[in-house]
């Protein structure tokens, strides 16, 4: 009888000692998640500092920060190019007025009721006079830093 009783206690407190462990991760889990809740809030904070100085600033902004505000300028680019094929794989257009989704073939805004202009007077694609330069980085540089750069190679190969 006194093996059994020896046994049981052991496996009590071996599964006290599992549970005291499994306890102590999911509270760390927890705190480990929470730490991260708050870096995120630490982080919108500083974009919403870095927003407000660029909204502030306009026109007097220190070179420091000139990069930076360049790489934005790129990034919105961005979203505004992936946006419009997003809106040309649904087949709808933005409206001029309140910003939303509407179908190509609507003459009116579902959402604010304002008049779509008909689409098929813009559709008539018209020729550029002369086909803008573009270094591919969507930063509206007209391709000067692919020119510059590609006169470099183009004289280190000479």
């Amino acid at each position: 009888m006194e093996l059994f009783d020896d046994l049981s206690s052991k496996i009590l407190s071996g599964s006290k000692t599992a549970v005291n462990k499994a306890k102590e991760v999911v509270d760390i889990t927890k705190l480990k998640a929470e730490i991260i809740s708050e870096e995120s809030k630490i982080k919108a904070i500083y974009t919403e500092i870095g927003k407000l100085y660029c909204d502030k600033t306009e026109g007097e902004i220190d070179p420091a920060f000139q990069p930076f505000l360049e790489k934005v300028a790129v990034a919105k680019a961005a979203i505004a190019d992936y946006k419009a094929q997003i809106q040309k794989i649904r087949g709808t257009n933005q409206c001029s007025e309140c910003g939303a989704e509407v179908a190509e073939n609507a003459q009116f805004c579902s959402s604010c009721g304002a008049p779509v202009p008909d689409k098929a007077a813009d559709d008539v694609e018209k020729e550029p006079l002369e086909q803008e330069k573009s270094c591919g980085c969507g930063c509206g540089c007209g391709g000067e830093q692919e020119s510059s750069e590609g006169t470099t190679a183009q004289s280190e190969e000479n």
